[in-house]
């Protein structure tokens, strides 16, 4: 299957979109935690005349044909230079003492999980899940390639996230990120997950450069 280009993503605005979709999608392997889709559901958006699923007439959902969630080692260029790239973005806006996002090195420590998305061999995103006791987890390297700002692959990446922290039985998710006008996309995504603002958790204190955010994890059932 050939790679979606930034023009070909959308992102998935509503639980409705979302089930249609979900209701006959017929290609995720759960052993992997990979998604993936049949020829046949991605040609119900590019050709919906031509195709069985048409009539669902479902939009703003292409961004979930064709890509895959992978467990990453971090030895791939691509996702070291998206983990580069995540660094100086943080670097040239935040000082150096008040950056927080982990390097490779880090983000392969034993407490941390670091998964990317990709659409055939272009990488979308990453995200990461440390650890830190064992009702507790920290959301970290969330990141989105520069092209495909805007088009819901954090919101993928960020549902990821929340179900395995689900399924290793976590009760809360906290994370810290940027105060300036920059992150306001961020804050707007993980608002409308559930997310709420909060105080320095664990290590951090308050700072400037920091906003922290949390989420309580409703048991028995996936976030």
């Amino acid at each position: 299957m050939a790679p979606w280009t930034p023009e070909q993503l959308a992102v998935p605005t509503s639980d409705d979109e979302i089930s249609a979709v979900r209701g006959c999608w017929g290609g995720v392997d759960r052993r992997r935690g990979a998604l993936s889709a049949t020829v046949a559901m991605r040609r119900a958006w590019t050709q919906p005349d031509k195709s069985d699923y048409g009539h669902l007439r479902v939009t703003n959902m292409s961004v979930m044909i064709g890509l895959e969630i992978r467990l990453d080692d971090l030895s791939g260029e691509p996702t070291r230079a998206l983990v580069a790239r995540h660094l100086e973005g943080m670097h040239a806006t935040t000082p150096a003492e008040a950056v927080f996002a982990l390097d490779v090195d880090a983000l392969r420590a034993e407490d941390v999980t670091f998964w990317s998305l990709w659409s055939g061999d272009v990488i979308v995103a990453m995200g990461a899940l440390k650890i830190l006791d064992v009702d507790n987890g920290e959301i970290k390297s969330m990141r989105v390639a520069d092209a495909f700002l805007g088009k819901g692959a954090g919101r993928i990446m960020l549902r990821h996230i929340l179900s395995v922290a689900h399924e290793r039985d976590l009760k809360t998710l906290w994370l810290e990120t940027g105060p300036t006008p920059g992150f306001a996309p961020a804050h707007g995504l993980y608002l409308s997950e559930g997310f709420e603002f909060c105080g320095p958790f664990g290590d951090y204190t308050v700072s400037p450069f920091s906003v922290f955010m949390t989420k309580r994890l409703s048991p028995g059932r996936g976030d």
